[in-house]
């Protein structure tokens, strides 16, 4: 296998790491790829704050990002990997598991070649980019056995799990919603380019179809554009989706795929003149044949809400639950709180400890497994499919049973696959 995207492989080796590290017992050695703002604040440094860890090896094809993280690894490992191919991560035998924090385009390729790989993985949301990833990825945890979680660490957070916990407490559940509402922010519109010194734009790109490398296109901004990201769909959505039908479970069927996804057909002008693909408005209801509907309302372009910027919220017959991440709030119907629980700041911190905790102790069920997750990543990525064919054909809806073909769901197929620029393919 060539090895031409390799910037360098390092051993760096340091008088306090090393005492640490091999007095130590039950250490998973965890490689990095990707090191942007979450892979880097989130989850880089709070895997370095617990004390049966160590950082095998860091990879980044943007160099800046890769120097910047370099210190605060290297503080952390006895032995230390830095490279732009994550390839050479998967290949070292003294990893144990993987973090990746990449642009989604590229999540269901790395999760399926770390497993085969033997590793450990921790994957950010949205576990797959496009909905026909997801079974590979379910069938490649299956075959190899190891430990995955997904970044959705609101599992985690304290006041999150004792709000799902007070759920029957509500009663006869009559709705479920969550929201978001902020300024999204517009982006100037600027031309094509070279890549800035120190990006390798080819291996960014990876299985997404080539193109030029535009500024909007990179860092945060990659988000709003279909090649790599799904908008607000595949960026809150599963921590929001996620937290509305976690909650539900408690009071219905174990958790299951809607039936129906609508979106509405209130059309709003965007508040940005740039050139993103995804929306920054729309409103998405999710129909279940056992449990309540979930709604999730975006407006990127109102920041105005008496009910908070976000949150996620269920009304019961006894009154209801709001929470987000500040706190946890149970309201009686006569507008009265009941209880009252703020967050402990701790949730990521708790996140890559059950991670960690579930290796060494040899358990696949974390907080947030593939069966918990894996549902609300499809409805994400359908409510995502939903909006670019309502784009197209005026369709407001999708009526989903997954145990047809994808040609056969209302001419959805091409907006459920995701095609792989070669050489890069998916397999198990």
């Amino acid at each position: 296998m060539t090895r031409r995207n390799i910037i360098k492989i390092a051993t760096l080796n340091t008088a306090a790491s090393y005492k640490r590290i091999l007095g130590a017992n039950n250490r998973v050695r965890v490689g990095f790829i990707g090191l942007g703002s979450m892979g880097y604040n989130g989850n880089l440094v709070n895997c370095a704050e617990l004390k049966n860890t160590e950082i095998s090896g860091i990879c980044d094809v943007f160099r800046p990002h890769l120097e910047r993280a370099r210190e605060k690894a290297r503080n952390h490992s006895s032995k230390l990997i830095l490279t732009n191919d994550f390839r050479i991560l998967l290949e070292d035998t003294g990893t144990d598991a993987i973090c990746i924090s990449t642009p989604d385009h590229w999540h269901a390729l790395m999760i399926t070649a770390a497993l085969r790989a033997g590793k450990h993985v921790y994957c950010e949301k949205p576990i797959a980019h496009k909905v026909n990833e997801l079974p590979m990825i379910i069938a490649s945890q299956k075959k190899y056995g190891k430990v995955f979680t997904s970044g959705q660490w609101q599992r985690s957070g304290n006041q999150f799990i004792e709000a799902i916990e007070d759920i029957p407490m509500l009663g006869k559940i009559q709705k479920s919603k969550t929201w978001y509402r902020g300024q999204t922010g517009s982006m100037e519109k600027v031309a094509d380019s070279n890549p800035p010194k120190g990006l390798d734009w080819n291996m960014w790109l990876g299985p997404a179809p080539q193109r030029q490398f535009n500024a909007n296109r990179f860092l945060f901004n990659w988000r709003w554009f279909w090649d790599y990201g799904n908008g607000w769909f595949g960026d809150w959505g599963p921590h929001m989706i996620d937290v509305a039908e976690w909650g539900l479970s408690r009071v219905s069927s174990a958790q299951t795929q809607p039936y129906r996804i609508s979106l509405s057909n209130e059309l709003k002008i965007s508040c940005t003149k740039d050139d993103r693909d995804t929306p920054t408005y729309f409103h998405v209801s999710y129909d279940y044949n056992n449990r309540p509907s979930v709604d999730f309302e975006y407006d990127g372009c109102d920041s105005t809400n008496k009910d908070r910027e976000w949150g996620v919220l269920w009304s019961g017959e006894n009154g209801s639950i709001f929470v987000d991440r500040e706190e946890y709030k149970f309201t009686d119907p006569d507008g009265k709180t009941r209880k009252n629980v703020s967050s402990d700041g701790n949730a990521l911190l708790n996140h890559w400890q059950n991670f960690i905790d579930h290796i060494i102790n040899n358990k696949i069920d974390t907080n947030a497994n593939l069966e918990n997750v894996g549902t609300t990543t499809l409805n994400c990525l359908l409510a995502a499919a939903a909006h670019k064919r309502m784009k197209i054909n005026g369709s407001q809806e999708i009526i989903w049973d997954p145990q047809k073909k994808e040609n056969e769901i209302n001419d959805m197929g091409a907006f459920l696959r995701y095609e792989y620029r070669k050489p890069w393919r998916l397999y198990v």
